[in-house]
């Protein structure tokens, strides 16, 4: 199966009449457009097999620098995308609905001069029967070329060759002169086209398992879907996204289902921790047959990886997981058998002195231990020693886990928002039905707008034309609709918003803003150079667009979401401050946008209350309480921040909590002020005045009359409803009050959609095409995927932007580095952005104060350590460096990679380096990809191992860190030339961890892990970079050993007790 593209031109009106044709040579038709004659025979799910021609027109060489943006297309050698250089135009004709000819061009046929000199020239003559018509794909997408022809031509129906573009694909017949042989095409032409295929899964899309379980498997193979940048219709987008989500979790979680019914051998040991009243708490060490583990490794590592789960406990081993005799009451009346509690994964036995005579046992088991809470139970039987507890292990358990269906859910009911007979989410009140039927092209990839935009002519009207004129009469053309996001009455505001770009990207940014056809805007660039605040500034300019006003802005995680809110504050007041300057004492002022970092409302209420206990507000207010997952809630700029403020807390005003606002401003909303004077007058309100101002404490405060929770809970949902702007997670915008909110948004803005996937964009945009800006970058990490069985796993990575830049819209880049030095940025632009113009900002300079934690490194490295092989930075420059670890030992911690001495090899010179030179360690952050690595450094840390570092925030998975930074950063591989890269070697999550820094980047691990670099036996030839697909780390290896920017450091393997390794056999 293949595509067969031919050159060709198209005859307008004879053979040597007016011709649209091919720029190469031998096709010199005017006007720059190309044409491809296409016999396609591919067959696949998202796309048929058909025959027809592409216009092919060229895209502006300075569209980038005019403001319109960049246009990607899908690179099908890798599954990415790629710069467009063209603009495509596909017209499919209706299989078996026109009649297709083949003919040689004679010698003595008149042809134009251009192409007489054309060998092996040949007629396609393509005739469309009654009532057929060509299915057009690109016409309405974005297009410009300044200063040409073609712009008008595909933008405004103007003629071009003498014919529009219009006319041109309302023919009915057509006449093609095509470089090849006759007998080729007619060859090809005559094999036929093979019958379409469809994704195996029905036209019935909702979230339900008992159908997944039966189509699901009838459909499994070892071959999984080519990722698809553009469908041929709804059902097959349907299929793809929710698929693609569902299968991520299907045999997980059958795998669960199993674990739930499968019973355990364990034992008990009691917890010296005293529990909540009338409860017991408890180690459970369970054992698990090497059968077990060898039936559960694919996704066991998945199941735990959350720590909390429940243990159920079984009263007898004979009775099912489900038998009805474990259901009577319990002797002491505690409760019905089997009885589920609360518990959670012990990391680190070691911590637990309880733990010291419990060895892992017999060999033929593998132990997994929990911490459990529970009702005291008369017959739970508790044991000192495992010796004595081996010989009986009575008690029969089995495991209970949450993967978070109901999660999986949400994304699959966003994704049936676009079935095309789903009610409008929100209602858009005015072409609410062509805004659907937009939305849902535009989610297909925007391959069927022609058939939206372009009426269908009425049939009574074609059958009266056989045989007349070969063109129908245009019907009025519906335009494409476009937002000016700039279309504020308030010039003085706009002025004072593009000025948030540099210099030398006001007019291009302020041309992108104003012309956003679809209302969907796009910003894709590297870290550190300024994409968040570029959203911000399109945030605002929603915020104080009359049309707009209000909006809801997300993010694929929590960080990412508070990140996106503090900048967006800052940012909003300090344009507000530039507009006002001259508007003092005036009532033309503008406001500062009210923005809302919204979280689950009853932690919200719950925090307030905590504040007022405490008197201090800052992130604690949520306690992060035992056996739950730790929260995510954050004071800066919550409900909570926002209604201590305006009532004047003194708690609020002391937080030094970072971006937290600290007391009311004159320019903040006036819902805020209107919200004090009305509390101010009602004197209902005194005595909880009296106690958030501090005038009288909490204890003093529960003697009188108290304000109910109920009520301190609509303070914050009429903060949270009357805010400009909301930002949630897609998980937590399912709550009521932000449900509520998001439907009544008119914009949508998501930071880092390049981690986001389409399923939960959905569930933030609706479907009936409110304006989106999405910012992020599709080079960084990608939207997980962990099931190798899932057949749509590459489209289940794919993220929201990289689907839209593939499907062709217009990208708005950032080309300037301005977080880090001069040098710092050099390996990812050699790397990995090698399709864009960067420079570096006019921060940059290496002797910047931001810049001193980075001299002090190289200085230290250079001048003190004095290493052989390390060569100085480049003059003006700070270069990245590699420690070498030739010797540690790396090993196998479940799934994971283990390397404690490359960990205790990097703390080791960071303890030097700050004992050496003083610099403060808050600004250095380590970065390791795997998690074992991660829970070793930071135990090594809580120890007291290194008393250098104590200031040192704590390690991090790669995974964890997107969207965050640091001054110098440090880079703990964890992997050898022994085990390979490992997902080390994955382009996207390298790329997150070279680009983290600000002025210094340590890279630590073995250079001999993807094969030869040199002709020096130190780095290994264990195996090669193309074997594990590590072109790009091996790319950065061999720069580091050119530019001799590395290191080496001895780790002796001999000393790792490698049992520890087993504590992690969890992850």
């Amino acid at each position: 199966m293949s595509s067969h593209e031919y050159a060709a031109a198209i005859a307008l009106d004879g053979l040597d009449g007016r011709c649209i044709g091919d720029t190469r040579p031998g096709f010199n038709g005017p006007g720059s457009v190309a044409v491809v004659f296409n016999i396609s025979t591919l067959a696949l799910p998202e796309l048929d097999p058909w025959l027809g021609f592409t216009l092919l027109v060229p895209l502006g060489s300075d569209n980038e620098d005019t403001g319109f943006g960049v246009k990607f297309e899908p690179d099908t050698k890798n599954g990415r995308v790629k710069l467009a250089a063209h603009h495509h135009i596909n017209i499919k004709f209706p299989r078996g609905k026109c009649g297709i000819t083949f003919a040689k061009v004679g010698a003595n046929d008149p042809l134009p001069l251009g192409l007489r000199r054309v060998p092996n020239l040949s007629r396609v003559e393509a005739k469309l029967h009654q009532g057929a018509f060509v299915k057009v794909e690109g016409f309405g997408m974005p297009f410009a070329h300044h200063g040409k022809l073609s712009e008008g031509w595909i933008n405004d129906d103007l003629t071009l060759f003498g014919e529009t573009l219009l006319r041109l694909l309302q023919r009915r017949s057509y006449t093609f002169l095509v470089s090849t042989h006759a007998s080729i095409l007619e060859r090809a032409f005559n094999r036929g086209l093979p019958p379409p295929v469809d994704y195996p899964y029905g036209d019935d899309h909702s979230w339900n398992l008992e159908r997944y379980r039966r189509v699901i498997p009838a459909a499994e193979s070892t071959v999984q879907y080519n990722p698809a940048f553009a469908f041929k219709n709804d059902n097959a987008h349907l299929a793809c996204v929710t698929q693609g989500q569902v299968q991520e979790i299907f045999w997980l979680n059958e795998t669960v289902r199993e674990l739930r019914a499968t019973k355990l051998p364990a034992y008990f040991v009691p917890l010296n921790i005293r529990g909540p009243s009338g409860t017991s708490q408890f180690f459970a060490i369970i054992y698990r047959t090497n059968e077990f583990v060898e039936r559960y490794k694919d996704h066991w590592s998945r199941v735990v990886q959350k720590e909390y789960l429940h243990l159920v406990l079984h009263k007898n081993w004979d009775a099912s997981v489900n038998d009805t005799k474990e259901s009577k009451q319990d002797q002491d009346g505690s409760g019905k058998w089997p009885r589920k509690f609360q518990a959670q994964v012990i990391q680190f036995p070691e911590h637990f002195s309880e733990l010291t005579k419990h060895n892992t046992g017999a060999s033929q088991y593998c132990r997994f231990i929990l911490a459990v809470r529970c009702p005291r139970l008369k017959e739970l039987q508790y044991f000192s020693k495992s010796s004595k507890a081996l010989s009986a292990l009575k008690n029969c358990v089995s495991l209970s886990f949450d993967i978070g269906l109901d999660d999986v859910k949400r994304k699959v009911k966003a994704v049936c928002q676009f079935t095309p007979d789903a009610a409008p989410l929100p209602p858009a009140g005015y072409n609410e039905e062509i805004r659907m039927r937009i939305h849902r092209d535009l989610v297909c990839g925007g391959t069927g707008l022609y058939d939206i935009l372009v009426p269908r002519p009425d049939m009574k009207i074609v059958s009266q034309m056989i045989g007349q004129p070969d063109t129908l009469e245009i019907c009025q053309i519906r335009s494409v609709p476009a937002v000016n996001f700039l279309d504020i009455p308030d010039k003085s505001l706009v002025d004072a918003l593009v000025l948030e770009a540099i210099s030398e990207d006001v007019e291009r940014y302020r041309t992108y803003l104003s012309n956003r056809p679809f209302g969907l805007g796009l910003i894709a660039a590297p870290g550190g150079t300024g994409k968040t605040t570029a959203l911000c500034e399109a945030t605002l300019a929603m915020v104080f667009n009359s049309n707009i006003r209000k909006v809801f802005g997300s993010g694929p995680t929590h960080v990412a979401v508070s990140n996106f809110a503090e900048r967006l504050y800052c940012r909003g007041a300090v344009v507000v401050d530039r507009c006002n300057v001259e508007k003092r004492g005036t009532e033309t002022r503008v406001r500062r946008p009210l923005v809302v970092r919204g979280q689950r409302l009853d932690r919200e209420v719950e925090a307030f209350i905590n504040v007022l206990k405490s008197d201090s507000a800052d992130d604690s207010a949520v306690a992060c309480l035992s056996w739950t997952p730790t929260s995510n809630w954050t004071y800066a700029l919550s409900p909570v921040n926002w209604l201590l403020v305006t009532i004047g807390s003194e708690a609020a005003r002391r937080s030094t909590t970072k971006h937290a606002v600290v007391n009311l401003h004159p320019d903040d909303s006036k819902f805020l002020h209107d919200l004090r004077n009305e509390m101010d007058q009602d004197e209902s309100w005194s005595r909880f005045f009296q106690v958030v101002r501090g005038e009288i404490d909490w204890q003093q405060y529960r003697l009188g009359e108290v304000i109910e929770d109920n009520e301190i809970e609509k303070l914050l949902i009429r903060i949270i409803s009357n805010a400009d702007v909301v930002l949630t997670t897609p998980g937590t915008a399912i709550y009521p009050t932000y449900s509520q909110v998001k439907l009544g948004a008119k914009g949508i803005v998501v930071d880092e959609a390049g981690c986001m996937n389409r399923a939960d964009l959905y569930s933030i945009w609706g479907n009936t095409l409110r304006p989106l800006f999405m910012a992020g970058d599709i080079m960084q990490l990608r939207p997980a995927s962990y099931e190798p069985r899932n057949k749509f796993r590459v489209d289940a990575q794919m993220s929201a932007l990289e689907f839209f830049q593939g499907a062709g819209f217009p990208v708005y880049r950032l080309r300037t580095q301005l977080r880090m030095c001069n040098g710092m940025f050099d390996l990812a632009r050699n790397l990995v952005y090698k399709d864009v113009e960067m420079k570096y900002g006019p921060f940059s300079s290496i002797d910047q104060p931001q810049h001193a934690i980075g001299r002090a490194f190289e200085n230290w490295l250079i001048n003190t350590c004095n290493f052989s092989d390390l060569k100085p930075s480049e003059v003006g420059t700070l270069e990245p460096v590699w420690m070498h670890t030739p010797g540690a030992y790396v090993g196998q911690a479940g799934t994971s990679r283990f390397s404690p001495n490359q960990v205790d090899a990097a703390l080791e010179l960071l303890s030097d380096f700050v004992r050496g030179t003083g610099v403060d360690a808050s600004n250095i952050v380590v970065i390791a990809p795997y998690k074992p690595n991660v829970n070793y450094g930071n135990r090594q840390l809580f120890d007291g191992c290194y008393p250098a570092l104590t200031k040192m925030p704590p390690l991090l998975t790669a995974d964890s860190f997107q969207g965050r930074e640091g001054q110098m950063a440090v880079v703990i591989f964890g992997t050898s030339r022994e085990t390979g890269p490992g997902f080390t070697s994955d382009e996207n999550r390298l790329n997150v961890m070279i680009t983290r820094q600000q002025s210094a980047l340590l890279m630590v691990g073995d250079m001999g892990v993807t094969g030869l670099l040199n002709d020096s036996k130190d780095f290994g030839t264990f195996k090669s970079a193309s074997k594990f697909n590590a072109k790009v780390l091996h790319e950065l290896l061999k720069i580091m050993i050119k530019r001799s920017r590395y290191f080496k450091k001895e780790a002796s393997g001999g000393q790792v007790d490698t049992r520890f390794a087993a504590d992690f056999d969890w992850f």
